[in-house]
Formats: C-alpha cells, sequence, structure tokens
C-alpha cells in the first residue's frame, strides 16, 4: 500500500527543497556601427553567420546600429566573438563592394 506524504516525510526526514542551478550567461558585447558608413545588409550576413556562437540583436536609429551580441555559451570569448563578427562584417562588405564582373 503506497504512503502517505506524512509518512513519506517522517521516514526521509523531512522534504528537501528543490536546488535549482543556473549557469550565468555571459554579458553581451555591444558593437556600434554608423550607417554613414555602414549599410544594415553586411551586418545582417554577419549576424547569421554567428547564429551557431551568438545571438545577435541589431537596432537601428538615424545616427547608429547597435548590434548585441549575446553568446550562447562561454566557450567564446567576448574578444574572440567580438573579433568574429567583425570579420564577419568585413568580409561582406567586401563582397558588397566588389566589381561585377
Amino acid at each position: 500500500m503506497p504512503k502517505s506524504a506524512s509518512e513519506d516525510r517522517q521516514d526521509y526526514g523531512g522534504f528537501r527543497s528543490l536546488t535549482v542551478h543556473t549557469e550565468a550567461k555571459p554579458p553581451a558585447i555591444v558593437l556600434s556601427f554608423d550607417p554613414s558608413t555602414q549599410e544594415l545588409g553586411p551586418l545582417l550576413e554577419a549576424a547569421y553567420g554567428l547564429m551557431s556562437q551568438a545571438s545577435c540583436h541589431i537596432d537601428s536609429s538615424r545616427d547608429r546600429y547597435l548590434c548585441r551580441l549575446v553568446p550562447n555559451s562561454t566557450d567564446p570569448t567576448g574578444d574572440a566573438l567580438r573579433a568574429s563578427f567583425l570579420d564577419l562584417v568585413r568580409h561582406a562588405n567586401l563582397r558588397a563592394n566588389a566589381p561585377c564582373r
């Protein structure tokens, strides 16, 4: 016959509270770009290229594009993620400005 909750509590010396362990998320990396010198397209391409490593949210205003990168894990350090994003932006800019043949 199943035991009641009070009998279980007596047998096990009370119930322990559930402990939830959560990992602290790495801080977001914010990069700012001037729309007069940087188009939105290459920023979107770079964000797509980093999807497996980080999420990227791009806010735009009249005078700034703010790219907020949030790493999916602690594997890529902030500096490495920033460098990867800037490399992808640079490559996308080169492709966008390459002369058509």
